[in-house]
């Protein structure tokens, strides 16, 4: 499930509810952002605190809620997955199509292929997907996936997550150099 950001606060010290990272997101889509209006939308939350990280999904029908400790986090990834074969294959699609066309009306062929063009570039761009999420030591992983969204405006890249990965970092070695006690 590819979610859209709809709040973002990642930075080395803390927000008023002690969280360095709040990451706010929901389902992609059109209806999901209609049920949002609502305020139904189902949403997933990442918290990372000094002590602990938590990571709750929502749904319609309730929600599940998991926190562990700083010292249960094993891996920290994140990473993008760019649909170059998919957009490619629009592209080809569309070229064949204005080949076809072109044998009628050449005008026709180029504007098919510069719609095809058009698309297989906004596939590209909109279909993006990063990923990012911890790993602990039991193997469990909180996890998210995150596209671009055109509605919110949020432009959440994999620097945003390098920024993520790294305070997690920070939080996870001022967790250990302080004794296991989550001191600063």
């Amino acid at each position: 499930m590819a979610l859209v950001v709809k709040k973002w606060y990642a930075e080395a010290s803390p927000n008023d509810n002690g969280e360095y990272i709040n990451i706010f997101a929901r389902k992609s889509g059109l209806m999901a952002w209609a049920l949002s209006l609502m305020r139904l939308d189902p949403t997933v939350y990442f918290g990372m605190y000094l002590d602990r990280v938590e990571f709750r999904v929502s749904k319609l029908s309730g929600y599940v809620k998991a926190t562990a400790p700083v010292s249960a986090i094993a891996t920290c990834y994140y990473g993008y997955a760019k649909p170059w074969k998919q957009a490619l294959f629009v592209l080809l699609v569309f070229t064949f199509i204005a080949f076809s066309v072109a044998q009628q009306s050449l005008i026709g062929g180029i504007a098919t292929l510069l719609v095809g063009m058009m698309l297989a570039i906004g596939y590209f761009l909109l279909k993006r997907e990063l990923s990012f999420g911890v790993t602990l030591h039991s193997g469990h992983s909180f996890a998210m996936a995150m596209r671009r969204s055109i509605i919110e405006g949020a432009e959440i890249d994999e620097n945003s997550f390098e920024r993520v990965s790294a305070i997690i970092t920070s939080i996870i070695r001022r967790y250990h150099e302080g004794g296991g006690h989550g001191a600063a």
